[in-house]
């Protein structure tokens, strides 16, 4: 009982964040990295890790931006552009201003640009990702 009671909501986050991490494992070795579950789970990583406040690094403070791109792009390679799942995952990139700036300074292209770019950094995710993958 103590230790739930001096348990602090960054505990209860990087809980969270494990447990998740643990199903995108299993998720992959079953459903493979594009399925509708993937989306979900990566939009949940990056609640957790939005939540995860003040993040304990610089480096964990653009971890949801990538959580996020990442659910984003699962959705339009799976469900198309016009989608609700793939439209909610967009409008969350393009009406939180710090994620669009995050976006900018690292020359991702956001869903509303006239030409989304299949960048390599999009095909290679998982260096992208590696930060997100190995989180303690």
């Amino acid at each position: 009982m103590t230790e739930a009671l001096f348990e602090t909501e960054q505990d209860r986050q990087r809980k969270k964040i494990r447990k998740l991490l643990e199903a995108r494992t299993e998720c992959v070795a079953v459903h493979g990295e594009y399925s509708e579950l993937m989306g979900r789970l990566y939009h949940c990583l990056g609640t957790a890790f939005e939540r995860l406040n003040p993040p304990a690094t610089d480096a964990q403070s653009e971890l949801h931006y990538e959580c996020y791109r990442r659910a984003w792009l699962v959705r339009r390679h799976i469900n198309g552009m016009h989608h609700t799942h793939t439209q909610f995952s967009a409008d969350l990139l393009e009406k939180e201003q710090s994620l669009v700036q995050i976006a900018r300074r690292k020359g991702d292209s956001l869903p509303s640009d006239e030409k989304v770019k299949d960048d390599s950094n999009d095909v290679h995710f998982e260096c992208r990702m590696e930060k997100v993958f190995s989180f303690k």
